[in-house]
């Protein structure tokens, strides 16, 4: 699951939210697409229901330590929220009238005598529904909809609609991560990953980066086509497109004009000979944005400086040396940061 981070780090980012498809080049236009996944991400509530446990949720909302006038106040906190759920497997069944199906489970160390928490599975997820097994412990990330004394806490595996180039595929919540923010929505045929990840801003603040990965599956190569949306940078967004080996990559920052790095050439040693175009003043400005000494806000700071430094008015260098040097500064800022702090 950690394909889009792996393919992230290893080749970098950017782009402008000045609708960047229409300034791709022809290598990347087949793949813009990749955009509906960040749109599909900013659709949906991403709210994370308050951190607490099976057993303590259930004893809120399905038993009496609480009234139903108070029940109905606390659940504003939690109602359409999405939460990591850990139970015991007791029954799985098809809901009549339906293809979809319903898991109940108790939580660990339960004592009711029949469900502390159901899961509603839609049609397209048969097999996972087929994996659980009564008394299997599992953990679940759910979409809360409701509570009831009967049933408990009634959730959902969430999930979307989505075209996927020549494709359609529904996107379906996968994994919840709280320490950095991170909530995975997946499709399993084609592989299609989107991720929402929180940049540290200092002061308790983050912002939300955005990958999308889709890996085709044409060939046996594994071909692996990204975009990266990062909001908080005024949109700079990244195309990137990697076969089964990183000499057959290349990236495309669509706010530095349409050359693409790599595509003809091994990547890292486009970005190197494009690198070696700027001045050793140069080199050091981006240097200096991985420093350990400055914040992530005073980085972001920095970073803007040095786009603007980068812009063609301001020298004389060539599309691919712009572009590797604000590339080189995304992987400082982002990259060196994001996985530092997670």
């Amino acid at each position: 699951m950690r394909l889009a981070l792996v393919f992230f780090a290893v080749s970098f980012f950017a782009s402008m939210s000045v609708h960047a498809s229409e300034k791709l080049p022809d290598y990347f236009k087949k793949y813009q697409w990749l955009e509906d996944g960040v749109s599909f991400m900013q659709a949906k509530n991403l709210e994370l229901a308050p951190t607490t446990s099976c057993k303590k949720l259930n004893a809120m909302f399905a038993e009496d330590e609480l009234t139903a006038l108070q029940k109905k106040r606390e659940w504003k906190a939690y109602d359409d929220r999405l939460i990591p759920l850990t139970g015991v497997v007791q029954e799985v069944d098809s809901i009549p009238l339906t293809d979809d199906f319903l898991a109940i489970f108790k939580c660990v160390g339960s004592h009711s005598f029949v469900s502390d928490f159901t899961v509603r599975i839609p049609a397209h997820k048969e097999e996972a529904a087929y994996r659980m097994s009564v008394g299997q412990k599992f953990k679940v990330y759910v979409r809360l909809k409701g509570y009831s004394s009967r049933s408990g806490i009634e959730t959902e595996m969430d999930y979307g609609v989505l075209p996927v180039g020549d494709d359609r595929c529904l996107p379906t919540l996968l994994k919840i991560k709280r320490s950095n923010g991170e909530i995975m929505y997946m499709c399993e045929d084609p592989l299609f990953i989107i991720r929402k990840l929180d940049f540290d801003m200092d002061e308790g603040k983050t912002k939300p980066v955005y990958m999308v990965d889709f890996r085709e599956t044409d060939d046996a190569t594994q071909n692996v086509a990204s975009f990266v949306k990062l909001p908080f940078l005024g949109g700079e967004s990244i195309f990137s497109y990697m076969r089964s080996k990183l000499s057959d990559s290349a990236i495309h920052l669509p706010s530095f004009g349409d050359c693409v790095l790599g595509k003809t050439q091994n990547l890292k040693k486009d970005i190197e000979t494009a690198m070696s175009e700027l001045s050793a003043e140069d080199k050091k400005l981006v240097a200096d944005l991985g420093g350990s000494n400055l914040t992530n806000r005073e980085a972001v700071r920095k970073y803007f400086e040095i786009k603007e430094h980068f812009d063609p008015s301001n020298n004389d260098y060539s599309c691919q040396a712009r572009h590797a040097g604000i590339l080189t500064a995304l992987k400082k800022l982002i990259i060196q940061r994001l996985v530092a702090d997670n």
